[in-house]
């Protein structure tokens, strides 16, 4: 059954196309942690993922731009796992959020199993806890 989306992502997830170049080369330690505090139960509304939007843009964009990950792939609802990404690829991700979004998060973070919109609230919710 698919699956929910807002404003005009596509519903279907598809796979990343291969990361090469400086990016690919960057990769280097583990990542097995998880951040349970931004772990909840998915809106059946889709109104959770329409208020983090900004953010959620910036997400799709970094991925698209900085990873090469095809835009039609990429969903609040589908998984790092799904577009084929690895803790590996999870930690160089995280590095670069914390210096286009100006925060601290670790690299506990995220894991592969978590979507894109845990990882959206995992940014939000450290963006307002920096805030003036």
């Amino acid at each position: 059954m698919p699956h929910t989306v807002p404003d005009g992502v596509p519903e279907k997830p598809g796979k990343a196309r291969e990361v090469t170049g400086k990016s690919a080369a960057t990769r280097t330690g583990a990542h097995a942690g998880t951040c349970a505090a931004a772990r909840t139960a998915p809106d059946p509304t889709g109104k959770a993922d329409r208020t983090m939007s900004p953010v959620y843009d910036k997400l799709v964009d970094l991925l698209v731009d900085r990873f090469a990950v095809d835009r039609a792939a990429i969903g609040p609802d589908v998984t790092f796992e799904e577009l084929e990404m690895d803790s590996l690829f999870l930690v160089e991700l995280l590095l670069v959020i914390e210096s286009e979004f100006q925060v601290k998060i670790g690299e506990e973070a995220a894991a592969p199993t978590d979507t894109i919109a845990t990882v959206v609230k995992v940014i939000a919710n450290e963006i307002a806890a920096t805030a003036p």
